[in-house]
């Protein structure tokens, strides 16, 4: 008897979704203090927060390596100090996947979760409406930005996205801002640093090369929380700031160049790809893998940094934290109107 012969099945319709970076965890960049009415208010920090039990394992790496000691550790995890910087990089060379911006207004349910009630790109958003009395809504799109930006309900969300090799290989960790001063200095330092290295993402040293400062695979880049003083006002704030790890200049020119050897790659997407210009998507043009560049001084051979697949939720699917810049981004609901609470906006940028 002849077995059937049959057509290879590709994807399900219900498989068809936008992609996104896997993520390990959030970084927060404030803490929550007693307010005036008895409540919590975010205050403004000059640390990196890693009190969320995702960014735990950034402090248990640091511990591993001997950076800090346990009872800093310690303080790490409760919030009460944090690293000034961090070494990152970056997993794509398009600013809008690794640094995506949004007007976004947030709600509770009558259960209490915190629900996306408006997503918008500043031409169009997609709002949440009931359609009936038994809890049911559906999106409806229209204009943007409206009345919701102006009344302080809605208010724009940077999300930076960024890998941390010294903790996971695979996977993003995720930093929420409404600073417009924090987003335009990573915008202007992405552009600074491909003047050097002609591309912003995967930017780590060679394995076959060794620089006097930095060991093959170790990241080029630090994150790092930047003073910078509001002149109408005349408080410090700490701005996010994305800059080359510090080496002499002639070394940093050597390795520019040795980064700027390595075979070129696009940020095309492959057939059936539907996140295009992300690392994972990067190929060599000619389609032929690397060449080994010549081995300057020093060479050394390295082991391949051992990866975590664990695949987190989409970032899009949880509030932006409310400690980062003074708003409160899970309001309550009405039950009569799917809409947030007015005076919500608050920034301390």
């Amino acid at each position: 008897m002849t077995r059937p012969q049959y057509r290879q099945i590709v994807d399900a319709r219900h498989t068809d979704r936008p992609r996104y970076l896997p993520r390990r965890g959030k970084i927060g960049l404030g803490v929550k203090v007693a307010g005036h009415n008895g409540g919590e208010r975010p205050r403004e920090v000059p640390y990196f927060v890693l009190d969320d039990p995702s960014a735990h394992p950034i402090v248990d790496a640091f511990l591993d390596l001997n950076l800090i000691d346990a009872a800093k550790a310690d303080a790490w995890k409760k919030g009460q100090r944090g690293p000034t910087s961090l070494p990152v990089v970056l997993p794509s060379n398009d600013p809008s996947v690794i640094f995506p911006s949004s007007y976004e207004a947030w709600g509770r349910s009558a259960k209490g979760n915190a629900i996306s009630l408006c997503r918008g790109n500043g031409r169009t958003a997609h709002r949440l409406h009931r359609t009936g009395n038994n809890g049911d809504a559906q999106l409806v799109e229209q204009p943007c930005p409206c009345e919701w930006l102006d009344e302080g309900k809605c208010r724009p969300i940077y999300r930076l996205l960024f890998v941390i090799p010294m903790v996971d290989a695979f996977g993003v960790w995720q930093i929420d801002t409404s600073a417009i001063s924090s987003y335009n200095q990573v915008r202007d330092d992405f552009e600074f640093i491909r003047l050097y290295y002609g591309r912003i993402a995967g930017l780590v040293v060679p394995h076959h090369y060794r620089t006097e400062t930095l060991k093959p695979g170790e990241a080029l880049l630090m994150l790092r929380r930047a003073p910078w003083t509001d002149t109408s006002t005349g408080q410090t704030h700490y701005r996010l700031h994305v800059e080359p790890r510090p080496m002499p200049y002639a070394e940093l020119l050597g390795l520019a160049e040795a980064v700027r050897a390595l075979p070129r790659m696009t940020d095309e997407p492959r057939a059936g790809d539907e996140m295009p210009r992300c690392l994972g998507n990067e190929r060599y043009l000619d389609g032929s893998p690397a060449k080994a560049l010549p081995s300057p001084a020093g060479i050394i051979d390295t082991e391949d940094d051992e990866q975590d697949t664990r695949e987190q939720e989409p970032p899009e699917q949880e509030p932006p934290d409310d400690d980062d810049d003074g708003g409160d981004d899970a309001l309550p609901v009405p039950d009569d109107a799917h809409q947030p609470a007015a005076g919500s906006q608050r920034s301390f940028f």
